[in-house]
């Protein structure tokens, strides 16, 4: 925006100065000194529509990379949405995993008695003790994964924090999903925008 105005700047008196001092001889005769200065004054009266065509290409320029603009920002828009929704399914996951996870202590701990009174033999208790370590790593894993999503998500925000987002919600089914999925040429002119005035 700032490059704008070309044309009526052309019409702006150019005004240069110079001077100097030199020193000269000619022949066999002494040197001579003198001091030597200019000014000089230059204004455009016609450029052949040059300056006029040059700030027509100089909006179109602006116009181009306000578009892209708005593709980066859509772009990081969803890009968010994006994390957004993937850290409400991992709340949900660390939830279930958490409940499954005291199920199988319970059930454990049942196959433990089982096992001490005969009932059962070691190999019931086995199968729910390699599980618990199957949900501790499968939980943490979860944790970890929603944390630095939550730190992306901070990126893509443009907030600066030493603690991640605590992002509250839940995921639910929406029934007018199709109407959410229904855009105009409008909603998405911005895209092709810069193209179009990259040819123009």
């Amino acid at each position: 925006q700032l490059r704008e105005g070309v044309f009526l700047r052309s019409y702006l008196p150019k005004v240069s100065v110079s001077g100097g001092y030199e020193t000269f001889e000619v022949g066999t005769s002494t040197s001579k000194q003198q001091p030597y200065y200019a000014l000089e004054t230059s204004m455009n009266i016609y450029n052949g529509g040059k300056d006029h065509l040059q700030e027509q290409r100089q909006e179109l320029s602006t116009a181009r990379k306000q578009s892209e603009v708005k593709i980066v920002i859509a772009e990081e828009l969803g890009k968010a949405r994006e994390l957004f929704w993937k850290i409400l399914y991992l709340a949900k996951e660390i939830e279930l995993l958490e409940t499954m996870e005291k199920l199988n202590e319970k059930n454990l701990k049942a196959a433990q008695r089982r096992v001490k009174s005969g009932v059962a033999t070691p190999s019931d208790r086995l199968e729910f003790a390699m599980k618990r370590l199957d949900l501790k790593r499968s939980l943490k894993q979860a944790e970890v994964e929603k944390t630095v999503m939550s730190y992306d998500l901070l990126v893509h925000l443009g907030y600066e924090t030493d603690e991640p987002l605590k992002i509250e919600g839940e995921l639910k089914h929406v029934d007018e999903w199709e109407q959410e999925l229904q855009h105009t040429h409008k909603d998405h002119e911005f895209f092709v925008k810069p193209s179009e005035l990259l040819v123009e």
